[in-house]
């Protein structure tokens, strides 16, 4: 896995929430220097942010530029000040020239007699090697395509006129390679296309600009940020805004064990808190079950039992961060094995030997919040679902399905209220069905069926999930292997297929990010792939390819969801060894020796692209509560309205769906105000479908509880309130 990470800066003082601002880093004193932007205003304070010491700070310099946004600001390094050009406010473009010295907490207007027209949204990169600031592009009343360099020491701005350069554009990312000494550009706006994806590069001593053609790219976007890693050799972008929304998939892999000609299959997966990997797998060669753990920095493998039989593998994680894998030994009865320590040894334990040496060929394994073990496998020999749950000991095992041929493969999770949920196959009957308890695993409810369209002798390789509200949700194999859905709203079973290729549900494994949507990793059998697909955030479903040297036989995916939204996966390849993949976050890295990009990730998630939802500032929690809206897209259930709660931390600049036990019904433009002396957001009225609501509701952010009031006397149902 990758080893860089961001890291959120926990600064108690930091500039206002704004876009625009200029910023530039001062080497030599190792600060940031911030300087104006836009959020409903323009702003002209200067701040200094001490990555060392995680401190932002604001200066008051004696005099400084007027207030604006879209300045473009560098830092010459030759010279040991900042270079500000431009910018605009109030509808007027500017083109000041200043320069910022941090020691001495000092703007200072330069007054060149040749200058860039007035202009903003341009870009500028400092030029080590011949000691000058490069300027690109713009906007000065139409997209600019000119070329300028300025020098400090002389005060002097320099129009070059390269023969060949870069389209017209604004909002485009530029940053100087070292290595190569050139400028390069990346994306922006313009005119033919709109959006650009082109990279550029600017030789000074030449004046001449290169387009380069690398076999693949960055989407076409505009304001990305860009910067360059001298220790890499390489610039790195991230972020901006792409023409049409989406994520970039690109994996991370690696081989965790091929110690033996034969291991990896019938593997599982579980995250820490860190977000470091946890697998199970057996070894065909030695028939051996085993445990591999990533430390940080290398894969830690052990031995669990050397005495298994071929079969699936389980693993959970207790709340010490301990392992549990839950498997076949080589007498068939199913076996538990655990450390009680990170470095002790691994013991074992029979979680069931009573029933005739078969138990185990389907098995899954999960914990509820108070460290109990709950065990959902296949009994062969009467080809029935059977549980049994672990609290100080392995109780009795439980069966709990005993039609025909039911419970090969199943797949078990636990809710937050310690309730277990199956997913499981009918074998005979060709059924996807779902079984759940109230009581945590002493008595059961009747099973569903969830998809009867299966045929007869399908394994539907399901997966199960549940979101934080409690809502199931379980991805599996259709009739003709396609990759199937389902998801419970009510009493009733949604399903549908993400994906419309034949073969492609083999193995699937769900897991639900922090705002509920799944992700599936799956095997299709058609290109030997193992494949990844998820529901992004205009509700449509998207695929990528992780792999396309899984193995025939037995890929088994297993998949999670770390806290920062990456996904990690392990599988069996075609070379009969055990891989892991992580997803890559969202960044993208160019280097200019090998005209070579790089894809590093994926966007966060946040709601669904909407209109008319109502958001009001909770000052409790020090967060934004947003309610409902209408989808640009039909939500799970068909609904363009949906009832979603989400929480968005302006510090952090990070959205949270909330999954309250209840909430108001779906709607657009209720009317919200937050009641400071109760601490509660007040909800009412809103479009239900064709007709307005009059049902009054509040909700305590702390708590993440709605609750419905019912007033004797309320104003009539209506839509679109105003409340204060």
């Amino acid at each position: 896995p990758a080893t860089d990470s961001w890291t959120a800066s926990t600064s108690a003082t930091a500039p206002s929430a704004r876009h625009m601002p200029a910023l530039a880093y001062d080497s030599a004193n190792d600060k940031a220097v911030l300087f104006g932007g836009y959020s409903g205003t323009h702003f002209q304070d200067t701040w200094l942010y001490d990555p060392a010491a995680d401190v932002w700070r604001e200066v008051f310099p004696d005099s400084h530029p007027s207030a604006r946004s879209s300045a473009e600001m560098t830092y010459d390094t030759g010279s040991g000040v900042m270079v500000l050009f431009g910018g605009a406010a109030s509808g007027l473009r500017d083109d000041e020239t200043w320069t910022y010295d941090v020691g001495a907490n000092k703007w200072t207007q330069k007054f060149p007699s040749t200058k860039p027209s007035a202009r903003f949204s341009h870009a500028m990169a400092y030029d080590s090697a011949n000691g000058v600031t490069v300027l690109f592009g713009g906007d000065d009343s139409f997209y600019d395509d000119e070329t300028w360099t300025y020098s400090v020491s002389s005060d002097t701005w320099t129009q070059k006129s390269p023969s060949t350069k870069p389209s017209v554009r604004s909002k485009h990312a530029m940053a100087y390679d070292s290595a190569s000494k050139n400028i390069v550009i990346f994306g922006g706006t313009g005119t033919s296309p709109t959006y650009k994806s082109n990279i550029w590069t600017y030789s000074l001593s030449s004046n001449t600009w290169t387009e380069k053609s690398p076999s693949s790219k960055p989407t076409a976007r505009h304001d990305p940020t860009m910067v360059y890693d001298d220790a890499r050799g390489k610039l790195l972008v991230l972020g901006g805004r792409a023409e049409l929304a989406g994520q970039y998939a690109s994996f991370d892999q690696e081989e965790v064990d091929a110690s033996t000609a034969d291991i990896g299959e019938w593997s599982d997966l579980v995250l820490d808190d860190d977000g470091h990997s946890h697998i199970s797998y057996f070894d065909d060669t030695n028939d051996d079950v085993e445990y591999a753990e990533w430390t940080g920095s290398a894969w830690s493998k052990s031995t669990v039992d050397s005495s298994a039989d071929f079969g699936p593998t389980a693993i959970v994680l207790d709340a010490s961060g301990l392992p549990h894998v839950l498997y076949r030994d080589s007498n068939g009865d199913l076996m538990h094995g655990y450390k009680t320590s990170a470095s002790s040894g691994w013991t074992t334990e029979t979680a069931d030997d009573s029933h005739d040496d078969t138990a185990g060929y389907g098995l899954d394994l999960a914990i509820d919040k108070y460290g109990y073990l709950h065990a959902a496998y296949w009994y062969q020999s009467s080809q029935d679902l059977y549980y049994v749950k672990k609290t100080t000991s392995w109780g009795t095992p439980q069966a709990l399905d005993t039609t025909s041929t039911v419970g090969y493969q199943p797949s078990i999770t636990v809710a937050r209220d310690g309730n277990p949920h199956i997913a499981y196959g009918d074998f005979g009957d060709g059924d996807l069905n779902y079984i759940t308890s109230s009581d945590g695993g002493s008595n059961w409810d009747s099973p569903e069926t969830v998809d009867s369209a299966i045929s007869n002798g399908i394994t539907p390789y399901c997966s199960i999930a549940v979101d934080p509200a409690g809502t199931p949700y379980i991805s599996y194999a259709d009739s003709s292997y396609k990759l199937g859905f389902a998801y419970k709203h009510g009493s009733s079973w949604g399903t549908e297929n993400p994906v419309s290729t034949t073969n492609y549900g083999y193995y699937t494994s769900l897991s639900l990010d922090r705002n509920g949507r799944p992700h599936i990793t799956s095997y299709d059998s058609g290109g030997d792939d193992v494949e990844y697909t998820w529901l992004d955030r205009s509700n449509s479903w998207r695929n990528a390819g992780i792999d396309s040297t899984a193995s025939s036989s037995t890929a088994s995916t297993a998949s999670a969801i770390d806290a920062q939204g990456r996904l990690h996966v392990t599988y069996y390849d075609v070379g009969n060894d055990l891989q892991h993949a992580q997803l890559l976050l969202p960044e993208w890295e160019y280097d200019l020796s090998d005209n070579e990009w790089t894809v590093r990730g994926q966007a966060r998630d946040g709601p669904s692209d909407r209109s008319a939802p109502s958001m009001v500032y909770d000052s409790s929690v020090k967060q934004m509560v947003m309610f409902g809206g209408i989808d640009t897209s039909y939500t799970l259930d068909g609904s363009y309205y949906n009832n979603e709660t989400w929480l968005y931390d302006p510090a952090t600049l990070v959205w949270q769906r909330q999954f309250p036990t209840s909430a108001p019904p779906r709607c657009s433009r209720p009317g919200m105000a937050y009641d400071s002396f109760n601490g509660v957001t007040v909800l009412f009225g809103g479009m239900l479908g064709t007709t307005g609501s009059d049902e009054t509701w509040t909700y305590d952010a702390r708590a993440n509880i709605w609750t419905n009031k019912a007033p004797s006397t309320k104003p009539s149902a209506r839509t679109t309130v105003s409340m204060v």
